[in-house]
């Protein structure tokens, strides 16, 4: 039994025991008491109610919901009556009495029941996935509205209230009426506007009331027809061996189906196995095995597969075809000097079925045979179509390499190119390497340095330097040579020297400038760039001002495609150019001519 806050509620679980005190009545007096409900005493009432004259309480054995109701108290003693009224609502667990499930097909409305009894009413939710749908939606609204008195064939008092509450969620609507009376029926419908597949599965419906709560488990089943995925629409047999053939249908019911090949002869059972798997309720993996026996050009074709239910029906194929290698690509050597070798390599005209996704390379050093090394590299389409060229470094002059070259594919790798060659003890040197770029604070003199090339094992004999200026025009790569603007000149330059001094240039006037080392073995590619003489006709003293200073990228490319940068400085007197030995020049001099090259 619950006591409420006031003195005159009492409450009593329905089947339990109940028990109204009497407040005025004082244990073991000789007063009387009398209890009554609606002017009708207890002793008429039936055998199940008692009164205990000592204490003066009021026992309620098996307590029903006809129980409650007002009771009242009287008590007489040395002539004076007192009475207290008492309260009883007789209240219960929450009982769900009905749940109604719900199989609708794919699109359509669908609706999930839930009916509970229960004194006080229940509260109702739904769950699924053990979270509250109201807390999962996107948008949730609820509405309370409290319709007039109404009469219900069913209900156990006429002119009780109804409740209606509805919580809205995104595809579905949780509808619950409450019948206001002792006892309480409580309906919910989770309602589904245009159910999809996703939304199959269970739902808890959950009642709670303040004596405790109750749970029931519904079911919606959604029908749609099949669906196929094919993971791999092509599958590649090879040397005897064809892989198992794929293809998933989900669907609700279960669905039936059947496959064939698109050559008649192809006969199922004879040539291949067809086997259907149940992965879970909705969905059924097909797989295809051909017989290893059977592996010819008689099973090369499409297996089409159709899966069919109540709702309809789906058809996916998978294509067999018989694969290939691929053809070996073609080498050679484009250059080799005694520590690299550059090659260059094409990709065939037939890249294999399927086409060949990578190139495995293998180099060994057969002088010393102490060296394998192996490695491959990803075949991308655009790749499959060019020329490439490949750099091996860090190799050991004079000794003999082996190269072996191979496409592959999934299936397996192309017949091998082998290439055999000899480095070169010694070769001619590399391209020079600038230092900087020509500098000058004096409008008539810029400084050249460089860096001794890599000779491999020769002798530098000296270094000749070409120049001449050159009209430019801007292109998508940058400003690209066009014509002359004069003679060359070529200087000798002694193979000691590091550095010299280029002077009498015209002013605001783009030069083509080379450099060639030449040793007992030959010479070796020109060192070539393009660089903008200043344009400042000021006989003033030099200024040292960064921004007077001529600024020029320098590179290795062939004279056809320098690198250019244009700057900023001054120059004039376009009388013929010359160039002086930096160690013929005096100090004195030099000084003034080098300043900004330091």
């Amino acid at each position: 039994m619950w006591a409420g806050q006031l003195e005159r509620t009492a409450y009593a679980l329905e089947g339990a025991v109940g028990l109204l005190q009497c407040p005025d009545f004082v244990y073991g007096s000789s007063g009387k008491v009398t209890w009554s409900k609606q002017a009708l005493e207890i002793t008429k009432l039936g055998p199940r109610l008692s009164v205990n004259p000592r204490s003066g309480a009021l026992r309620i054995h098996r307590a029903q919901f006809q129980d409650s109701g007002r009771y009242t108290c009287t008590v007489r003693e040395n002539n004076v009556t007192k009475t207290r009224d008492t309260i009883l609502s007789v209240v219960s667990y929450p009982k769900i009495t009905l749940v109604q499930n719900a199989s609708v097909p794919r699109g359509s409305e669908a609706t999930l029941l839930c009916k509970v009894e229960s004194t006080p009413a229940s509260i109702i939710t739904w769950k699924r996935h053990d979270v509250p749908l109201e807390q999962a939606a996107v948008s949730t609204y609820t509405r309370l509205v409290i319709l007039p008195p109404c009469h219900f064939t069913n209900a156990p008092y006429p002119g009780q209230r109804l409740a209606l509450q509805e919580e809205e969620i995104p595809g579905a609507v949780a509808h619950t009426s409450a019948s206001e009376g002792i006892p309480s029926v409580t309906v919910s419908e989770l309602r589904f506007r245009s159910v999809q597949p996703a939304q199959a599965g269970l739902y808890l419906c959950l009642a709670a009331n303040t004596p405790g709560t109750a749970r029931a488990t519904l079911a919606l089943h959604v029908t749609y027809a099949p669906v196929a995925v094919v993971t791999v629409p092509r599958v590649v047999a090879w040397s005897g061996h064809v892989p198992p053939m794929n293809i998933k249908f989900k669907a609700n019911p279960s669905p039936r189906i059947s496959c064939n090949h698109s050559n008649q002869n192809a006969i199922a059972s004879d040539f291949w196995d067809l086997t259907v798997e149940p992965i879970d309720e909705e969905v059924v993996n097909v797989t295809i095995t051909v017989l290893p026996e059977m592996t010819q050009q008689t099973v090369y074709g499409t297996f089409t597969c159709t899966a069919t239910n109540s709702a309809g029906e789906a058809t996916a194929a998978v294509e067999l075809i018989g694969g290939r290698l691929p053809s070996p690509p073609t080498v050679r050597v484009d250059s080799h000097r005694p520590t690299w070798i550059v090659l260059e390599l094409r990709m065939p005209a037939d890249m294999g079925l399927p086409s060949a996704d990578r190139i495995i390379a293998r180099y060994e050093d057969m002088t010393s045979t102490s060296e394998i090394v192996e490695f491959d590299k990803a075949v991308t389409p655009e790749a499959s179509n060019t020329t490439q060229r490949w750099n091996l470094t860090g190799l050991v002059p004079g000794h003999e390499y082996r190269l072996t070259l191979q496409l592959s594919n999934s299936i397996a790798s192309s017949n091998a190119t082998v290439l055999n060659t000899v480095l070169p003890l010694k070769a001619v040197p590399d391209p020079v390497q600038f230092l900087s770029a020509p500098q000058g604070d004096q409008p008539r003199h810029y400084v050249l340095q460089w860096r001794p090339p890599t000779t491999y094992g020769a002798n530098i004999t000296g270094y000749t330097l070409r120049y001449r200026p050159v009209i430019v025009a801007a292109s998508t790569d940058g400003l690209r040579e066009i014509g002359v603007a004069g003679p060359e000149s070529r200087v000798h330059v002694r193979k000691s020297v590091k550095q010299v001094v280029i002077s009498s240039l015209k002013e605001n006037t783009y030069y083509r400038l080379s450099m060639v080392a030449h040793s007992d073995l030959g010479a070796s590619q020109p060192a070539t760039f393009l660089f903008r003489t200043a344009n400042n006709t000021d006989p003033s003293p030099p200024r040292h001002d960064s921004r007077d200073r001529t600024s020029i990228h320098y590179s290795r490319q062939t004279p056809q495609s320098p690198v250019v940068l244009e700057g900023e400085g001054a120059l004039h007197n376009a009388s013929p150019a010359h160039i002086t030995s930096i160690t013929h020049i005096i100090w004195t001099v030099l000084a003034a001519v080098v300043y900004t090259a330091r």
